[in-house]
């Protein structure tokens, strides 16, 4: 899995990585240091999660913003969405509403982005 990630980033070269469930930040983290290290244009990476009290203090990185958003009721900032740069990597580790949730962000990839 770690494997397949890397080389994702480094073949995808996203702009944008979302990650649905956050948790303590550490994948968040992660995403944001390969990022950095793979990618020749750094982008940004946001996590959303309804408890981001649980966020690791540690959990910090320039390229990286937490949000709190239920994803089991809420739909994502279309403002967010629209201004974010492609290509966009979407990890969905909330596992939560998921079928609401892809039809709702399809509506914002682009040819080239990654779910």
């Amino acid at each position: 899995m770690i494997l397949h990630c890397i080389r994702l980033i480094w073949e995808l070269q996203p702009r944008t990585i979302l990650e649905l469930g956050s948790y303590q930040g550490g994948s968040g983290l992660w995403f944001a240091d390969h990022m950095s290290m793979l990618c020749d244009k750094p982008g940004e990476v946001h996590s959303f999660d309804l408890h981001i009290n649980c966020v690791h203090e540690n959990a910090k990185h320039p390229l990286l913003t937490f949000h709190q958003v239920d994803l089991s009721a809420e739909l994502l900032d279309k403002t967010l969405l629209l201004r974010l740069p492609h290509p966009w990597l979407v990890i969905d580790d909330a596992h939560v509403k998921v079928f609401t949730i892809f039809s709702y962000i399809k509506k914002f990839l682009e040819q080239g982005d990654y779910y």
